[in-house]
């Protein structure tokens, strides 16, 4: 069975991430910079990543996603919470887990229902990525998705009493600030990362202007990081 490395995901993340600092207007939207991460993940990542995996029964699928559901249920207001009686939601972009693919056939992989899989053994998904997009002033309403995202991501990596599993094994939160710098939002960032330390958050600055302005940080437990300084000299 192929063997996915977190090397080679957080390295094609962070392609994106060069990207984004040395060509910001690049990104019109944010699924631009899904379509990006998809590009490296499928053009530089080994062949474990781009290979259709072999699924239970019959029929093969490749391990990349786009707006995969998630297996929690939850209510948005007045806060987010887990709650049966909620909805489920989605993930921007899911990597599957092959050893998941293996024991599963594909309506079960493509999870519209849920009930009659054994969700965490082996764990569905080997990571769940959630993207947000900063093009003009930071609203009330995008700091508060940007940290619903964060918490949705912490769900993904814990199980919930004996309803839910634990969903994924690796969890990413990539958040891209085109619109200006914003110290304290940094700070907020970084508290809020604080308390779901087992989600791993990148946020990038970069401001076109007479003099470009960019700004890298990495929160929580990284194990591939860009030489911003070496980016922004060039």
């Amino acid at each position: 069975m192929a063997t996915l490395d977190i090397n080679e995901l957080e390295a094609c993340i962070n392609s994106l991430g060069k990207k984004f600092l040395m060509y910001p207007y690049n990104f019109f939207t944010e699924t631009d910079a899904h379509a990006f991460l998809f590009y490296y993940m499928f053009r530089y990542s080994t062949r474990a990543f781009k290979i259709p995996h072999s699924c239970k029964k019959q029929g093969k699928t490749v391990l990349i996603h786009r707006e995969y559901p998630t297996v929690s249920k939850f209510k948005r207001k007045p806060k987010m919470v887990r709650d049966p009686g909620g909805t489920r939601g989605h993930y921007d972009l899911a990597v599957l887990n092959p050893e998941f693919m293996e024991v599963h056939t594909i309506p079960q992989i493509m999870m519209a229902k849920f009930n009659d899989i054994d969700l965490g053994n082996p764990i569905n998904l080997f990571a769940a990525i959630e993207f947000k997009f900063i093009k003009s002033s930071l609203t009330p309403g995008m700091r508060r998705e940007i940290g619903n995202d964060i918490i949705k991501l912490s769900w993904a990596l814990e199980p919930f009493n004996n309803l839910w599993p634990r969903q994924s094994i690796n969890a990413y939160a990539l958040v891209f600030n085109r619109s200006q710098p914003d110290e304290s939002f940094q700070n907020e960032l970084r508290m809020l990362a604080g308390k779901h330390p087992q989600v791993r958050v990148l946020y990038i600055e970069s401001v076109p202007g007479k003099e470009k302005h960019s700004v890298v940080k990495y929160l929580n437990d990284w194990t591939n990081k860009i030489n911003s300084k070496r980016i922004r000299d060039k």
